[in-house]
């Protein structure tokens, strides 16, 4: 165990940091869905959110034909609790309305479902069910920007929500150093610019330029027809923090494949590759994903976490699993060949 030379005898963070340079060309065949979401703090990380997102999908064809429907876009303010005080939805103001004064904890995402008109494989309910995990990112702000500082403010760390997670297990270096006090991340990877990962700017939704002191989750979702009849899947998720000087760190970042069958798109396999992470106890959900396989990928939403609960999973890692409840409909869009609605 590698120990903290600024804090005598407590465990270095142990962190990993390895952000990908180079993701793969969008599979022609295939489909895919892009989301870009932008965290910034009302005045301070304590204050409340402001959050911006968007998502959109894309079907190229195997003549080389590309179709994309229109980006969705939300907008969504929430107080130092987590409620909602704002939220826009240019497409569906109504249902916008409808979700001011909710709480982004538990219970949220089972509410979703009660909203008039809300297809829940549909981009706009992907961002809304993102929602409760971006309040949750931002604590990793809050830890990031203290910990510039040479002395953080007494009372601005938040809580150690002890078993969530793997990161976050009762014995492991997180909980450690948050109980001794002490700075609980170690310096962060600076990340490559999601240009030059992804290739080109055509190859993931035009994004808004990060101000300082805001936190950016980008995710990838694609499927394409596999060679033996089945579908090969590829997912990707980064979340990355700006700091005061301008410049973007890595946080969380993941790259997921896995096979699924041509019918149900029931899983037989899936490899989760965790390349940055801020605690040496992350990576050690990565080798539970293989509790997925058999489970059809529709089932994702609640599947997931049923089979990888707590310790057993990571929050971040979790979030881009349960995505795969969309592929149903990005292999029908393939079937097709465009992104008409069901």
């Amino acid at each position: 165990m590698s120990v903290d030379q600024g804090s005598p005898g407590i465990a270095a963070p142990g962190g990993m940091a390895t952000p990908v340079q180079q993701l793969p060309a969008p599979a022609t065949p295939g489909a895919r869905r892009e989301v870009s979401i932008v965290i910034a703090p009302q005045d301070a990380w304590t204050s409340g959110t402001e959050v911006r997102a968007r998502a959109r999908d894309v079907v190229r064809g195997g003549n080389a034909s590309t179709s994309t429907r229109e980006p969705v876009e939300i907008a969504v303010r929430t107080d130092a609790s987590g409620v909602l005080e704002d939220v826009r939805i240019p497409a569906a103001p109504q249902r916008g309305e409808a979700l001011r004064g909710r709480a982004v904890r538990g219970g949220f995402r089972a509410g979703l479902s009660a909203l008039d008109g809300l297809d829940p494989t549909s981009p706009e309910a992907g961002l809304l069910d993102d929602l409760p995990t971006v309040r949750l990112i931002s604590g990793y702000a809050l830890m990031m920007e203290a910990e510039e500082s040479p002395a953080p403010p007494t009372g601005q760390r938040r809580a150690p929500l002890v078993g969530i997670c793997s990161g976050w297990r009762a014995d492991g270096v997180a909980v450690q150093r948050a109980m001794a006090e002490v700075p609980l991340l170690g310096a962060a990877a600076t990340t490559p610019p999601l240009e030059s990962v992804t290739g080109s700017p055509e190859a993931f939704l035009e994004e808004e330029a990060l101000a300082p002191r805001t936190m950016r989750r980008r995710r990838v979702l694609e499927i394409a027809p596999a060679a033996d009849g089945g579908w090969d899947v590829f997912a990707y998720l980064r979340d990355s923090h700006v700091d005061r000087a301008g410049i973007e760190h890595g946080l969380h970042e993941y790259v997921v494949t896995a096979t699924a069958g041509r019918g149900d798109l029931r899983l037989r396999s899936v490899v989760a590759e965790p390349r940055t992470l801020p605690f040496r106890d992350c990576p050690l959900a990565s080798p539970n994903v293989d509790r997925l396989i058999g489970m059809p990928a529709g089932e994702a939403g609640s599947g997931v976490v049923d089979r990888l609960p707590g310790a057993a999973g990571c929050t971040h890692l979790n979030d881009l699993l349960r995505t795969f409840r969309f592929l149903p409909r990005l292999a029908a869009m393939v079937d097709r060949g465009d992104t008409d609605e069901h």
